[in-house]
């Protein structure tokens, strides 16, 4: 089982699509995931200021992986650049780190 963890930043366009994604998936995969982002993203700040930052919301390795399998699901047009963010994220956090 995969325990780093990860801190991803997405925008309110990116956390729909990704939201959208895992509701295609058997929801018994995905419903804890699910639970523990709009739980983190109710936490986040108010999103109607556009130029603060994205939210950022802390993911396990596993988690990660159900995100990008469910994003994998969806048209390429749709998600290519969300996927490339979230593997730059992690390119940046460095693959090796452990908690």
């Amino acid at each position: 089982m995969d325990e780093r963890v990860f801190e991803i930043s997405l925008t309110a366009a990116e956390g729909r699509t990704v939201f959208e994604a895992l509701a295609e998936q058997p929801f018994k995969h995905v419903f804890e995931l699910i639970g523990n982002i709009n739980k983190q993203a109710n936490k986040a700040p108010d999103l109607s200021d556009k130029d603060a930052p994205p939210p950022t919301y802390t993911v396990t390795g596993k988690e990660l992986s159900l995100i990008v399998h469910a994003l994998g699901g969806m048209p390429f047009e749709r998600v290519h650049k969300l996927i490339a963010n979230l593997n730059q994220q992690i390119q940046e956090q460095g693959i090796g780190n452990r908690e």
